[in-house]
């Protein structure tokens, strides 16, 4: 991304207006943020936006096309950005903390007014960015510079060379406005930050919404995913709770995927299986454990963005060179970490670790291992900058016999360096009254002359130089300035070889945090079993309590199936419900047809409401449980919380007017609270009891049905009784199904006496058969057979 004289400048991408605003449009200063983002969003009623996003530390550029009509997706992919994928937790705990924007945003000149009294104008999508991310650091560019043509140009010029090129270009091809954003990008990079990127040096990617879940951002916060709600970073989190990745990208893709959940099932499985896979093979576990030691300390991303980003004019030669080696040497180290890694793998058998495996072996490692290895020695160190030691380690890291004129070059220098030594030392030998009289000067006690023999009075010692010293110092920093050029030179022409081989080196970086990530939650369901077959909870503890090791948690039982698989909480919970922010009737609403959907998924659903009126509706459907959280009235009519999950639904209790109760409200408005509450609840009940009723046997009736039908599967699947206990217990649940259908009134009390017989006579008659000959399981075939009976 070179400057040619066709491209803009810097005055040009910003146009120039008098007054300046909070959204600092107009202003050229680059801005040394994590994240530089670009918007541009449609003018029609499609209300589409194109986003392009650069990660300013690791380099990766993202992509996407979005929206909603109030900008919900885009707001929530700059959330995602920003928080999920940026390369420091503890920058990202103080950025909520202090509510900064650690990004530079980029919107078109025509989405923000022109000066203070224009900003009315600004756009929605400007205006959602400035309400939700204050304070915003938003630059306006002109809209020429949103150019799709130009921007698929930029894209093709950087973009990787691999296998997935054509199809991304592909893709991009079709997503103008995503397109026309990263034109403005590029351009904002090239002209303001002077950022300068090698060809096909960058990983760009086009981000596709399929198969994640959209999370908002005060929802993550309120359910403290990645931040505590205690505001420091040594709060917990769902995030620290099961961090334990040994890497950077690991623990940024841990945060990402916390933010953005998987709701792939095919992709969730395969991650299950890896996990169960570590879980029963411990070698490979320490394996992999042990492996990533050697790549401590080593943040890949960051490495190569430093490596395929060009240094600026103005940066000194020996420093380009010392950061050049550098580099290098990292990513000799990088590569040896990435084999190590690889081998752990061997004898992995889950699909997702041997796709891993193999995404971490390629031909090109070894191209880099042996254009590094036969340039530079292989035990260079550099030391402390400044110092001589790390001088020479620059000097001297690349071998000899690769570039003759380095080695005159250096030979030149060591002859210079030897001279200066061996001429300073036969000064440091002269008495005082051997030294020159012109290399002495003695300045009087207090005199404020200036000192024109450069020398110096140091705690006794007087330091000095000579016309011969001074001679032999410009003649060595001339030979190092012809070492450096020639080094320079010799270190770029590998820096070609690893930039031709980035492709697989990035995919390595995204093989790692994949398998760092699963083993973080290897880990988690090690230590802390969080991972089960069957949701039945004995005494459970949400996890972040547990660690804060208090002895006041009130643990609660949990248990989920199919016949009770949409478990609706009420009563004074901790969680908000569905359609906050709306009206009553309205978040009733939504939280019913939510609710509906959810059923008839059949997921397990534990659903925390204060709309009462849900749990009398739901509880005709199959698989619904009412629950409520137990509460005590003491004798002021104060309510005392128990923490306490209880089974039914919750007495009323008005909660919510004992609350303002407690905050000082006046006692006649009190009292006219409690007349109108009654004379509301009186008339939302009248009328439809009888319905209600009815309804309730009806669901009982289901509940019991549906209840024998989960036992008839669980049999089928787990049963290891004999054939003579398997035949009592069947005849026992008939039993029970016929009596509870009886006690709802819909049930008949003849076939109720006749069951009773029967299953007493088929007791008696099964007690006689030989136990050898029963069988272990009952088929399939015997257990809809039996459900059959029941149902009749």
């Amino acid at each position: 991304m070179g400057r040619k004289s066709s491209e803009i400048s810097s005055q040009d991408v910003f146009p120039r207006h008098s007054n300046r605003t909070s959204l600092n449009f107009a202003d050229d200063t680059p801005v040394c943020n994590e994240w530089t983002i670009s918007l541009l969003e449609s003018r029609d009623v499609t209300h589409q936006v194109g986003l392009a996003a650069i990660n300013n530390n690791t380099g990766r550029i993202t992509l996407t096309q979005v929206d909603l009509v109030f900008y919900n997706r885009t707001c929530a992919n700059y959330n995602y950005l920003v928080y999920a994928m940026s390369s420091d937790r503890f920058a990202i705990l103080s950025t909520y903390a202090k509510k900064d924007t650690p990004s530079t945003i980029l919107v078109c000149s025509t989405s923000v007014g022109k000066n203070q009294v224009e900003q009315s104008s600004k756009s929605l999508l400007v205006s959602r960015l400035l309400e939700y991310h204050k304070p915003a650091n938003v630059k306006s560019i002109q809209r020429k510079h949103f150019n799709d043509i130009k921007g698929l140009d930029n894209i093709d010029n950087f973009i990787l060379k691999d296998v997935t090129k054509d199809a991304k270009m592909m893709v991009l091809r079709s997503k103008y406005y995503a397109v026309a954003a990263a034109s403005a990008l590029f351009s904002y990079l090239d002209s303001v930050q002077t950022t300068v990127f090698a060809p096909n040096s960058l990983s760009i990617s086009y981000q596709e919404h399929k198969g994640t879940m959209f999370i908002e951002s005060q929802t993550a916060q309120d359910l403290e995913l990645t931040t505590s709600a205690v505001g420091n970073a040594h709060g917990m989190s769902l995030l620290s709770l099961l961090d334990s990745c040994l890497s950077q990208m690991g623990r940024r893709l841990l945060r990402s995927s916390i933010l953005q959940p998987l709701s792939d099932a095919k992709i969730i499985e395969n991650r299950l299986d890896a996990i169960q896979e570590l879980l029963l093979n411990g070698d490979i576990l320490n394996a992999i454990r042990s492996s990533f030691k050697s790549l401590k300390g080593i943040d890949l991303e960051k490495l190569l963005m430093a490596i395929s980003k060009d240094e600026n004019k103005s940066t000194a030669q020996d420093h380009e060179v010392e950061k050049r080696i550098s580099q290098l040497l990292t990513i000799r180290s990088a590569i040896h970490a990435i084999s190590n890694i690889y081998y752990a793998l061997d004898g992995a058998k889950s699909s997702l670790l041997t796709s891993l495996r193999n995404d971490l072996h390629d031909d090109a490692f070894n191209c880099i291992i042996s254009a590094i290895d036969e340039n530079i020695e292989q035990d260079v160190t550099l030391g402390k900058s400044g110092s001589l030691a790390a001088r020479n380690a620059k000097i001297y890291a690349i071998k000899s016999k690769q570039c003759e004129l380095l080695d005159v070059a250096r030979e030149a220098y060591r002859e210079n360096l030897d001279d200066l030594f061996a001429l300073s030392t036969k000064y440091t030998d002269l008495g005082n009254g051997d030294l020159p009289k012109e290399f002495i000067n003695v300045t009087k006690y207090g005199s404020k002359g200036k000192n024109k023999n450069n020398s110096e009075n140091m705690a006794g010692r007087y330091r000095f130089t000579t016309i011969d010293l001074l001679k032999r110092n410009s003649r060595i920093n001339d030979a190092l300035a012809e070492v450096y050029l020639l080094s320079k030179q010799r270190v770029l022409d590998i820096r070609i070889v690893v930039i031709g081989c980035l492709s697989p080196i990035y995919r390595a970086s995204d093989a790692i945090a994949m398998l760092d990530l699963i083993v973080s939650l290897t880990n988690a369901a090690l230590i802390r079993d969080y991972s089960t077959d069957t949701l039945a909870l004995k005494s459970a503890r949400h996890p972040l309590l547990e660690n804060l090791n208090s002895e006041t948690i009130v643990s609660n039982d949990v248990f989920m199936s199919d016949f009770a698989h949409f478990q609706i909480i009420e009563g004074p919970n901790m969680s908000d419900e569905i359609g906050r922010g709306t009206t009553p009737s309205e978040g009733f609403g939504l939280a019913y047809a939510i609710s509906e959907e959810l059923i008839r998924r059949r997921p397990f659903v534990i659903f925390a409401t204060h709309f009462r009126q849900l749990s009398t509706y739901l509880q005709f459907k199959p698989g619904v449980v009412t629950l409520h959280m137990a509460t005590t009235v003491g004798g002021s009519d104060e309510i005392y919380f128990q923490y306490k999950v209880a089974e039914g639904n919750s007495v009323e209790q008005h909660y919510g007017l004992q609350m303002a109760k407690s905050a000082g409200l006046p006692g006649e408005v009190l009292d006219e609270a409690h007349v109108i509450v009654r004379e509301l609840s009186s008339e939302n009940e009248h009328g439809y009891d009888s319905v209600i009723n009815q309804a309730r046997k009806m669901a009982t009736r289901r509940q019991a049905v549906l209840s024998v039908t989960s036992k008839l599967r669980q049999i089928c699947k787990n049963c290891a009784l004999n054939y003579q206990d398997l035949m009592v217990y069947l005849a026992r649940l008939q039993s029970e199904l016929v009596l509870s259908l009886e006690g709802t009134g819909m049930g008949d009390p003849e076939v109720a006496s006749n069951v009773n017989e029967k299953v007493s006579m088929e007791s008696n008659k099964r007690s006689s058969v030989s136990p050898t000959s029963s069988p272990m399981f009952i088929s399939e075939d015997e257990a809809e057979q039996y459900q059959s009976d029941l149902s009749l």
